[in-house]
């Protein structure tokens, strides 16, 4: 924003009241001055009486549709209280107030203390250096800088900078011949980088980074016409990415074997096909349960995997939160209000709201023990929330899961946090173990998740050890963000869908015969999983099949009764593919597991579960999914 455009909109303070709308509404859209926490204030009732002393919320919350407008813009006795116009800020549409009062006005003064509120927020925005193109070099805005890269930025580990936009790297007081030094992030690592004033050299400054980080530039040296974004954190801090190039122009399957790199060079091994599996569940439904044994690697797996695409703690993008045992409700992860009145955060909201503001990149939440308390009671919100997103506008919307009103009078902690939606870049994994210290999990629970069991443990260090840890990705939320939440959305693959579901329909027959068959919500999962793992061509087709069903229908599974035994051995037939044993064998389990172990097993990995849980029905007259 430039000081002409604060003078505008200073000035509005004389306009009608139509015109005084318009222009603040466009100047939040042109300019975007204000945070999604700020909009969410702007649509409370109780905030905006208590701050602008407004009888209604300044902006409204619609669907981009005349007809719903015309709707929602009429009060309870059809008197029209909103402008018609909506405008569409942070993937959502919105209208302005008509109920607008000034100083003049017997009515209580609304329009002013809005005004001021609004050139207080568009302040900071202030440009006092101009934007546009110097020499290879274009700034954006006062924190952001894009350079063009030439082969000399990728051989010389450096690159100059015109004099006419050194203050953007803090260098018109470095005494000429001096240095001094900055710190550059880069992929969630920090390198200590140097800008010099060279006194030989009248036009330019110099940046200058270590040969470390310039071999990770050099990465992206053979794309054509490579960028650079520099933005400034602080004085002497500057995250850099590309714009074009790199990650973007890996394919999946060669991003997961990156990824799976990383890990490995991290001293980590996991079972064929289990990163590719995490990867097609995280972007199937952002909710994942790893269960298994204590000890076999899946807090680290959350850890390494977001590492490896690039959010880490040290950018606020990873975060482990450890389940208390006397966790009963949201609060406990959202926050409550006191008996003070004053708003006390919960766990994870600040990082939610987090991951909100930043869309364009993918947050890792990870739930450690998640079953130390029962999941359906603290995490209900979560669970409800989750089915009602949908996109808008290419972004993924959804109800809140904290509404504007959770903060009582706390008019700070409305300014704060707001409406928090379900971000469309949050991934939530809960790992867990089944033991005597655990609550076992609702059907409401599995049937949101899939539950990726680990039993695989490979004690042997790596054949080589690398010399370096390969490094980390730098990924935007695109790759996990999912395609499909509704069946009709996947109409052009629907040959496909319709072998996915004949397949489905098989399973739940047998289901049916101990009332344990699925839904919509778990067909449409498993079609998601299935057909994002086709389109980027990661496992061949059974082996994901194999997966959804020890991942989505086994865990639901459990119980003493004849008919339990008798669907998990007609389940055991569709796996195995050709075995014919009888239900009433003696030592049926072991005969089982021989067939599982064959190398013409359709589903290997789901019949050997069947299996086990034959053998548990076998030895205790009683059986689970959960060993």
């Amino acid at each position: 924003m430039t000081q002409k455009d604060y003078i505008v909109l200073k000035n509005c303070s004389q306009l009608k009241n139509s015109d005084f709308a318009k222009t603040i509404m466009e100047s939040i859209v042109h300019h975007q001055f204000l945070r999604a926490t700020d909009i969410a204030l702007l649509t409370d009732s109780h905030a905006c009486t208590e701050m602008f002393r407004s009888d209604y919320p300044m902006l409204l919350q619609v669907e981009n549709d005349s007809t719903k407008i015309d709707q929602a813009s009429r009060d309870n006795t059809g008197r029209i209280r909103y402008y018609k116009t909506p405008y569409h800020i942070y993937g959502q549409y919105y209208i302005f107030t008509n109920h607008l009062y000034g100083p003049e006005s017997t009515h209580r003064d609304n329009r002013t203390p809005f005004l001021e509120w609004i050139l207080d927020k568009c302040h900071d925005s202030l440009q006092s250096h101009d934007t546009g193109k110097y020499d290879s070099w274009e700034i954006i805005d006062e924190n952001t800088a894009i350079k063009t890269c030439d082969k000399s930025f990728f051989e010389h580990n450096g690159s100059g900078v015109p004099r006419d936009i050194c203050w953007f790297f803090n260098a018109e007081e470095i005494p000429s011949g001096d240095s001094q030094q900055i710190t550059i992030r880069f992929a969630g690592n920090e390198y200590t980088a140097k800008v010099r004033n060279d006194s030989t050299d009248r036009r330019r400054i110099q940046i200058l980074w270590t040969a470390d980080l310039g071999k990770l530039f050099k990465r992206f040296a053979k794309t054509e016409q490579p960028k650079a974004r520099f933005h400034r954190i602080s004085e002497a801090i500057y995250e850099v990415s590309f714009e074009d190039g790199g990650e973007e122009e890996l394919s999946v399957k060669e991003t997961i074997s990156r990824i799976k790199e990383y890990i490995e060079a991290k001293g980590f091994t996991y079972q064929e096909g289990l990163i590719e599996n995490f990867y097609l569940s995280l972007k199937s439904k952002p909710f994942v349960i790893l269960a298994g044994t204590s000890g076999t690697g899946k807090t680290r797996l959350v850890k390494l995997f977001a590492e490896a695409v690039g959010a880490n703690t040290s950018n606020g993008r990873y975060k482990m939160v450890s389940v208390r045992p006397d966790w009963s409700d949201s609060s406990d992860l959202f926050g409550h209000v006191d008996l003070n009145g004053k708003f006390i955060p919960g766990a994870i909201i600040e990082f939610v709201k987090r991951a909100e503001l930043d869309s364009a990149h993918p947050y890792f939440l990870c739930l450690d023990e998640m079953n130390l308390a029962r999941v359906e009671y603290y995490l209900s919100d979560f669970l409800s929330v989750i089915e009602t997103r949908d996109f808008q506008s290419g972004h993924i919307v959804s109800e809140p899961l904290v509404p504007g009103t959770y903060y009582g009078s706390d008019a700070p902690a409305v300014g704060k946090y707001g409406t928090v939606p379900f971000p469309e870049n949050l991934y939530v994994i809960g790992t867990v173990n089944m033991d005597e210290t655990t609550f076992p999990f609702s059907r409401k629970v599995l049937d949101r998740a899939n539950t990726i069991e680990f039993s695989y443990v490979d004690l042997t260090p790596p054949a080589e050890w690398g010399p370096t840890t390969p490094a980390p990705l730098s990924l935007g939320n695109v790759f996990l963000k999912t395609e499909y939440l509704l069946l009709a959305q996947c109409a052009d693959q629907q040959e496909s869908v319709n072998a996915y579901c004949l397949e489905l329909q098989k399973l739940n027959r047998i289901l049916q015969q101990a009332n344990a068959h699925v839904g919509y919500r778990v067909r449409d999962e498993v079609v998601f999983y299935l057909l994002n793992n086709k389109n980027s061509d990661l496992l061949p087709e059974n082996r994901a099949m194999d997966n959804e069903i020890i991942q989505k229908i086994l865990p639901r599974i459990q119980g003493s009764s004849a008919s339990i035994k008798n669907m998990l051995c007609e389940l055991f037939r569709v796996c195995a593919g050709d075995y014919e044993g009888q239900n009433t064998e003696s030592d049926l389990s072991a005969k089982m597991m021989t067939v599982a172990q064959k190398p013409d097993c359709k589903y290997p990995k789901s019949a050997e579960k069947i299996a086990f849980m034959v053998r548990r029905f076998e030895e205790d007259g009683f059986t689970s999914y959960w060993l």
